[in-house]
């Protein structure tokens, strides 16, 4: 198989369907809508690690106790300034990145960095919805950290180093309204029994 074949099985794929159940299953639901992202993020991230088994390569993450101790204290800033929402964006942010990071580990084994985002960011920028206030602002944020991310992640082979960043930066973005505009009908609705 080649590059192109991996990129549509373990990023696209994945992403049409959530994009699918989205528009069918979470209309008024954030807690729904929540739930059908982070299934689509674990099966981005199950199907690229089966495949970077199955050619053979070998998925190579660091955690040091730096990065470990770098997360927790991202999670209790998160916590800090957006209570139980920003304990539940930090392991989003943890999902996210291992879903990006995933799909290009697998990418890598036949294409250079560039190509690799390319192929990675802009699915990730616009996978955040657009249309509202400041969307503009915030996919030209979110494919510069993108970028930032992948590379941050070759320099370092980190994940929990990069999750921290993506927690402590979100939480900022979210706490200044850039974010989630409507984070408390967002969190009313996670705690919620429906």
């Amino acid at each position: 198989m080649n590059g192109i074949l991996f990129w549509l099985i373990s990023f696209i794929f994945p992403a049409l369907l959530t994009g699918i159940a989205l528009k069918l299953y979470s209309k008024h639901s954030l807690k729904r809508e929540a739930i059908i992202i982070h299934a689509g993020l674990l099966v981005s991230i199950v199907v690229s690690q089966i495949s970077i088994l199955a050619i053979g390569s070998v998925f190579l993450v660091e955690v040091t106790p730096l990065s470990i101790l770098c997360f927790a204290l991202s999670i209790g800033f998160g916590y800090f300034l957006l209570r139980d929402f920003g304990v539940f964006y930090g392991l989003s942010a943890l999902l996210q990145q291992l879903a990006l990071i995933s799909s290009a580990s697998l990418l890598f084994s036949y294409y250079f960095t560039w190509p690799v985002i390319f192929l990675l960011v802009p699915i990730f920028a616009f996978g955040h919805g657009i249309g509202d206030r400041f969307w503009y602002v915030r996919v030209l944020i979110l494919i510069l950290w993108g970028i930032g991310a992948i590379l941050l992640f070759l320099l370092t082979g980190d994940l929990l180093l990069v999750a921290a960043i993506h927690t402590f930066f979100g939480t900022l973005l979210i706490r200044s309204s850039l974010f989630y505009q409507n984070r408390k009908a967002a969190l009313d609705s996670l705690s919620s029994k429906s």
